[in-house]
């Protein structure tokens, strides 16, 4: 019980902290990562085209961001060729590029 609790005091820390210190660009780009480094470990998707089953709420949530504030983001990173978007996911075509958004 005690490591878990540990654990979980860790991650609420770093969920604080990088609210406080990240941008939401920043934000979003981190949580793409770990959704894409999750839907890897279960066996979807390969080095490229990785399909990420979220709506844009609920990476605003991961995030601690606002829907449109993560909505404007990940428009972006469409036109950058870096995702595209459909209902309910989002399939990541270079998950190498999101790490140059993570500060």
């Amino acid at each position: 019980i005690v490591v878990s609790l540990a654990r979980r005091l860790r991650e609420a820390n770093e969920r604080i902290s990088r609210q406080s210190f990240q941008t939401v660009q920043s934000r979003v780009a981190g949580v793409l990562k770990q959704l894409v480094d999750q839907a890897r470990g279960e066996g979807s998707g390969g080095d490229r085209d990785v399909v990420v089953v979220a709506t844009q709420a609920d990476i605003a949530q991961l995030a601690g961001s606002s829907r449109e504030s993560a909505s404007r983001f990940l428009a972006v990173l469409e036109r950058a060729g870096v995702v595209s978007q459909g209902r309910g996911r989002l399939t990541v075509h270079d998950p190498d590029a999101l790490a140059g958004y993570v500060y």
